[in-house]
């Protein structure tokens, strides 16, 4: 081959490696410009953007997910999410560990889910998640890629819903058996052992939690109970007063400590029910004996 040949071969090939060069900058640029505009809507996003390791470590956390927790970067990538932005247990003791746990074994479970997180502060926040799994060839899990939207107040207000609806129902049995106590006495059949019998079985219908209440009218020379009365620690009595003396008490028992946990076993509105049971149980009492006392006078 001669050399004028060789220098010919040469600068041909010279000039497809820079058409070649030419092609891949065209391709790449786009490639970068796409991936610099994906990471400024990623870090302009009113949401909280992170990536979880397959051992639910941070790997990446967007501007706004910094701030909204109040960590820097440095305080918080390469940590778990448990004792950082989660904590182990909710506020109803459920156990988060064991949640995220399952999340980054089997993601697909809880590709939308809510549940309590916790700033650095120690606020408690309610945030939405959409999660999604990373996989590599194998389908081995590589990442998890979480968008959180923070819903802490939609969940107050359902809180506050659920507790104002708790509260009518509550006043709607309350209402309830004022209202059969109050129709005993226009009963035909009328006697007052039976009328104290039914309103001894009517009050635990009216509390928080009839299935552990029991009840009792206790006078002087008897006492009417549920079938299922045991004095306990959580009491609450009234007394029944005739002709502005004590003659008895109304009892209200819980056999066991209320499920919610809560420190007063009784509602403000079951103290002044009671209340009202003992004053209608005295004028029913008092209206039987001074029409006995009629009667024993004809």
């Amino acid at each position: 081959m001669s050399e004028q040949t060789s220098e010919k071969a040469l600068r041909r090939r010279v000039r497809e490696l820079e058409q070649e060069l030419d092609d891949l900058k065209r391709a790449w640029d786009p490639l970068v410009a796409s991936e610099a505009i994906f990471r400024m809507m990623v870090q302009a996003a009113n949401s909280v953007i992170l990536t979880l390791d397959p051992d639910g470590r941070l790997t990446f956390m967007n501007d706004y997910g910094v701030e909204f927790f109040g960590y820097d970067p440095d305080e918080i990538l390469g940590r778990s999410v448990i004792g950082t932005i989660v904590p182990e247990k909710d506020r109803n003791g459920s156990d988060l560990s064991a949640l995220i746990g399952t999340l980054v074994q089997e993601p697909e479970r809880f590709a939308v889910n809510e549940n309590e997180n916790v700033k650095k502060n120690g606020d408690r926040v309610w945030i939405a998640w959409t999660n999604r799994a990373v996989r590599d060839e194998d389908g081995r899990v590589c990442e998890i890629i979480c968008i959180g939207n923070d819903i802490t107040a939609h969940k107050e207000a359902e809180r506050k819903l659920e507790r104002t609806t708790r509260q009518l129902e509550e006043r709607v049995k309350e209402l309830n058996c004022l209202y059969e106590i109050s129709r005993l006495r226009d009963l035909t059949d009328f006697s007052l052992d039976g009328s104290l019998q039914s309103i001894v079985d009517l009050i635990p219908t009216a509390w928080q939690y009839p299935e552990i209440a029991c009840a009792r009218i206790v006078m002087e020379h008897y006492e009417i109970t549920t079938p299922n009365f045991h004095k306990t620690e959580w009491c609450l009595s009234r007394e029944i007063r005739i002709a502005g003396e004590k003659a008895g008490e109304v009892e209200v028992c819980y056999l066991e400590p209320r499920p919610d946990g809560a420190k007063d076993s009784f509602l403000k509105g079951e103290r002044q029910l009671l209340k009202a049971i003992a004053e209608r149980v005295g004028k029913i009492i008092e209206r039987e004996w001074m029409e006995e006392d009629m009667r024993r006078l004809r």
